[in-house]
């Protein structure tokens, strides 16, 4: 919201270019009709600040700069003032003075001269109240040491904000559409570990279904030596039964009394 409601020049010479183009409370102050303000500025012009303001009526009103705004809703043309912290002399505090670009232009032009607006007292002067015949005036002393670094600087935009008022303050606010987000507590983030930590325990109990089906084992291929070594093995079995027959058959010849005449003939 601060953003926006004032600009900054950055150099004596951008306040210049700008400016050629009512009595106050509280820290920022306005000059009143017939008034004179000896004030010690705190800042130079390119640290100066500019804002909008409304009269409505007799009533000063701060523009926001947004369509939302009082005065540019009632149809009045928003009108320019110069924004400087000072200390206010005679009551011994800091203030942000209000200058109409008129007085702020008299201002600058000592700055021209000296370079400086920070090293004399000025008087700032105002004659009138009408819009037709006021008249502003700046005289000045001359150059006085004083102790400006006990003295704090107030910040413009804010102070502006606080004349603004808390509820155009929250009409201006751009709302927000999304639901906050509740954060979980670090109980809930420990039962939910928990959590993760039995789901991982049932997985591992659960049997697991092999993913392929284990190939039956082929018969390893008999080399030719094996095979020789089979039938080296099985040669004496074979020589054994044969030489068995034989036997048999010399006893069953030798018993049969045929086969002896046969024999005996024979010879």
């Amino acid at each position: 919201m601060a953003e926006g409601l004032t600009k900054r020049y950055g150099s004596a010479k951008k306040a210049r270019q700008s400016l050629k183009g009512g009595g106050g409370s509280g820290v920022l102050r306005r000059i009143k009709a017939d008034e004179t303000v000896k004030v010690r500025f705190l800042q130079e012009p390119e640290d100066w600040e500019e804002a909008y303001y409304h009269w409505i009526g007799d009533k000063f009103v701060w523009c926001n700069r947004s369509r939302n705004c009082m005065g540019c809703k009632a149809g009045d043309r928003a009108k320019k003032t110069v924004l400087a912290n000072a200390v206010e002399l005679a009551a011994g505090k800091v203030v942000i003075m209000q200058m109409p670009p008129s007085l702020a232009d008299q201002v600058l032009k000592r700055h021209e001269k000296y370079e400086t607006v920070m090293d004399r007292d000025y008087d700032l002067s105002r004659e009138g109240s009408g819009l037709s015949d006021t008249r502003y005036s700046v005289d000045y002393d001359m150059p006085k040491k004083r102790n400006l670094d006990r003295y704090d600087l107030h910040d413009i935009p804010e102070q502006i904000l606080a004349e603004l008022g808390d509820d155009e303050e929250e009409e201006d606010a751009p709302r927000s559409t999304k639901k906050p987000v509740k954060k979980s507590s670090r109980r809930d983030d420990d039962d939910e570990y928990e959590d993760d930590e039995d789901d991982d325990e049932e997985e591992d109990e659960r049997p697991r279904k092999p993913s392929r089906a284990v190939a039956k084992k082929k018969p390893a291929r008999r080399s030719s030596h094996e095979d020789e070594d089979d039938e080296e093995d099985e040669a004496p079995a074979r020589s054994t039964k044969k030489s068995r027959g034989l036997n048999e058959f010399k006893k069953e010849t030798t018993s049969n009394p045929r086969v002896r005449t046969v024999r005996r003939a024979a010879r």
